[in-house]
């Protein structure tokens, strides 16, 4: 029987998603729960691995577990609303108030939180005034000087489509005998949003999929624009040189967000 799970939390206790011996990570405290109501030792998939420090709103997570199971929870297999709940609630007592299941449901053996995704979105917030908001602290990035944001955006036209990110991710180690993984992705949205006397700016990016550290390194090279370090053309350059040394700094983790992530229609209504 395979399950699926929305799961939302916040990253500042954990040394990022992927289950790791010897620290905490999220997907550790998921297998701990799981293991505990189902009463076995699971493997999980997820949308999207977050690193140490990233929050997300919208994770999904699948699992597979003993036939046994099936038998002992037949409203959950029908996907019974009381039964969600009640799973839902059990999972969550076992968790810290760091990680929270918003929903369980049972789906067919071919849907793969990661390999039946079809893009991802990621939120980057970033706080541009004078003085932090303790409010914002641990969830967005405090830059001390406003942004220009036109400046942003227009730099950030430079990354829509298809084209290799080598120049904003941390480059994968080289494995004897194997082909590098490419760092091609498409980007189909990336987008700045104004914030306010109360709400910081924030960056929306939809792609296919991302690589590690991506968001953050095309949000350090954004910000420098927007700080006027760099000009808004000359964006378009930095991605085609696939050279990281000549983008930005990093941004923090703790302003990034996994927003959300797109399944086909046909699994959104049958299965989720």
């Amino acid at each position: 029987m395979r399950l699926r799970l929305g799961v939302r939390y916040d990253g500042a206790p954990f040394r990022g998603f992927w289950p790791n011996e010897g620290v905490e990570t999220v997907g550790g405290a998921l297998i701990a729960a799981i293991a505990k109501i189902f009463e076995e030792d699971v493997e999980i998939t997820c949308a999207g691995r977050t690193d140490a420090g990233v929050h997300a709103r919208g994770q999904v997570v699948t699992f597979d577990v003993a036939e046994t199971n099936r038998d002992r929870y037949p409203a959950l297999v029908a996907n019974d609303s009381a039964a969600q709940n009640k799973m839902t609630r059990r999972l969550n007592a076992c968790l810290d108030d760091a990680v929270r299941v918003w929903s369980v449901a049972t789906v067919a053996d071919t849907f793969d939180a990661r390999f039946s995704a079809t893009s991802r979105t990621y939120r980057y917030f970033v706080w541009d005034k004078p003085f932090a908001d303790p409010l914002w602290r641990l969830s967005s990035w405090h830059v001390d000087q406003p942004l220009r944001i036109e400046s942003m955006r227009v730099a950030s036209d430079a990354i829509i489509g298809l084209h290799n990110f080598a120049s904003f991710c941390r480059l994968p180690e080289p494995m004897p005998g194997k082909i590098p993984p490419t760092l091609n992705r498409r980007v189909f949205r990336a987008e700045w949003f104004e914030g306010g006397d109360d709400r910081p700016l924030c960056f929306e990016i939809e792609a296919s999929a991302f690589c590690h550290q991506m968001v953050r390194a095309l949000v350090g090279s954004l910000v420098d624009i927007g700080r006027g370090w760099r000009k808004a053309g000359q964006m378009g350059a930095i991605l085609a040189a696939c050279d990281r040394s000549v983008a930005g700094q990093v941004a923090p983790p703790h302003g990034l967000v996994f927003w959300g992530v797109n399944y086909p229609q046909t699994i959104q209504n049958g299965l989720l």
